[in-house]
């Protein structure tokens, strides 16, 4: 069953209980399926609502919080770039996601900004599973077209390109370097340990509770729009070429 369909079950389920407010990561698919015409309903309803780490696009009656997912590439890409690395790709997860378009939407700004280079063999798009990354980075290497630097947009696919690049002997940071999204604690003890865009998590999951608290006390205040930022964790796992 699509993500999507889960939740509506589960949304309607817990209007018909009566909860006082519903707290969400909208999902959207790549076809563009969503959810958004049921949350709307909801806020017809009077259903307190506060979405938190994705959104709609243009939907402004609702409260959010999210990260600036496209200054977190940009930020990156500046690492990279003082590094001296001029030729970078993207491994995307699932197209249609809010934080994966806007992830893309800051890899291709921050290209332009810097003067990187790509190439549309280096935006790797819709890996999913995230296993896929193997392919891909082996058909890469294969065709004697490997950047210089990757940067991840989930923990997941981070995860399967050090593994893949272990198992295609493409070492890490010597020949491939690498920027993942999402720090965890065993990114300090992977060898190279792993540069890293974390986001605050625990700062999320505070505002967005304090703000669906505040919606359920007053249901007609202006909708609350918080954008945090992510912090690059510098590691070893991106070489100077300079």
């Amino acid at each position: 069953m699509k993500a999507w369909i889960k939740r509506r079950t589960y949304l309607n389920w817990m209007v018909s209980q009566g909860v006082d407010g519903i707290l969400s990561s909208p999902i959207t698919e790549k076809n563009g399926k969503s959810n958004l015409k049921l949350y709307n309903n909801f806020y017809k309803m009077g259903v307190p609502i506060v979405f938190y780490d994705r959104m709609f696009y243009n939907q402004e009656q609702f409260d959010y919080v999210i990260v600036d997912n496209q200054d977190a590439i940009i930020q990156a890409l500046m690492h990279l770039k003082e590094n001296g690395h001029e030729n970078v790709s993207i491994f995307l997860s699932k197209k249609g996601v809010f934080t994966i378009e806007e992830r893309l939407k800051g890899f291709l700004k921050g290209c332009e900004l810097l003067n990187i280079q790509t190439r549309k063999e280096w935006i790797c798009e819709d890996i999913y599973p995230h296993e896929k990354a193997f392919d891909i980075l082996k058909m890469l290497k294969d065709k004697n077209n490997l950047p210089s630097a990757i940067i991840a947009t989930n923990n997941n696919i981070t995860k399967n390109i050090v593994s893949s690049s272990r198992k295609l002997n493409v070492k890490i940071p010597d020949k491939l370097s690498l920027i993942g999204f999402d720090d965890t604690p065993e990114n300090e003890l992977i060898d190279p340990p792993l540069t890293t865009i974390k986001q605050p998590i625990l700062e999320i999951g505070k505002i967005a509770a304090t703000a669906l608290l505040s919606r359920i006390e007053d249901r007609f205040a202006k909708p609350m729009k918080v954008v945090l930022k992510a912090e690059l964790i510098k590691r070893g796992s991106v070489k100077n070429l300079k």
